[in-house]
């Protein structure tokens, strides 16, 4: 969550994307996906989610387990998570959650470190609203896949806009270490899907994806662009190609 500029790292609000957030995303179908990965480690007790958005993994892990609570930064989001969790949403930032001190035994994020302002501040909270042996699930970065033409085009512009993913899952485990988190498990998360050349280029140009939002105009025009251009060049620019994202799930207790 961090928008770049003069003042201080903010954490990022996906006000602007909530009207389409479930369709970009995956929908019902990846929220249940990700809830059984999520199931097998969660506590018995209370499960906050941090970044709920919509509330599409909440709804799927509250359907087995009633009273998930949800937090976000974004009210247009929380306004869509409203109806799938019973009102049990609150806004609020990962750094500074509405939640008492040692109030729930399990926390998790689902692609969500990458975009706070700061990520120690925010385990450190995180650490707070745990009761002791609680535990925190993280979903982050992973081995690049980069096996198609498409792949290859869009991870060499993300690593030209952004530079290297700031929840690489090493740098969260260091970082969870000396919040004072244990590692308890580490497990590889691939999920397939398709996508053309054509329809990448359209996402690209849309700005659909949280990091090419705050990329500024010069920037634009020089990287992004190019690679828009180049994605509709490949060959067959309307045949999905395979699309396999790796991502990292961290299984980290809390004494």
């Amino acid at each position: 969550m961090s928008d770049r500029g003069r003042s201080a790292p903010r954490s990022v609000s996906f006000d602007r994307i909530a009207d389409r957030y479930d369709d970009t995303r995956g929908g019902e179908a990846r929220g249940a996906r990700t809830a059984a990965v999520l199931r097998p480690w969660l506590l018995d007790g209370p499960v906050l989610e941090v970044g709920v958005g919509t509330g599409l993994v909440a709804a799927a892990v509250a359907a087995e387990r009633p009273g998930v609570l949800g937090v976000d930064l974004s009210l247009p989001m929380i306004r869509r998570a409203q109806p799938r969790l019973a009102g049990r949403v609150a806004a609020g930032d990962a750094l500074r959650l509405p939640v008492r001190t040692a109030a729930v035994r399990t926390a998790y994020l689902v692609h969500v470190l990458h975009l706070v302002a700061s990520i120690e501040p925010a385990l450190a909270e995180l650490r707070r609203v745990l009761a002791p042996a609680g535990r925190l699930l993280v979903v982050c970065s992973g081995t690049p896949a980069a096996v198609t033409d498409v792949d290859v085009l869009v991870h060499d512009l993300y690593r030209r806009l952004r530079g290297p993913r700031p929840d690489d899952p090493d740098r969260i485990i260091d970082l969870a270490q000396r919040a004072g988190f244990a590692l308890e498990h580490r497990r590889g998360l691939a999920t397939e899907g398709s996508m053309s050349p054509a329809a990448y280029a359209s996402t690209v140009e849309e700005r659909v994806w949280a990091w090419t939002w705050d990329v500024d105009e010069q920037t634009w025009a020089d990287v992004a662009l190019p690679a828009v251009e180049l994605l509709r060049s490949l060959p067959d620019p309307d045949t999905p190609r395979a699309v396999e994202e790796v991502r990292t799930l961290l299984v980290l207790g809390r004494p």
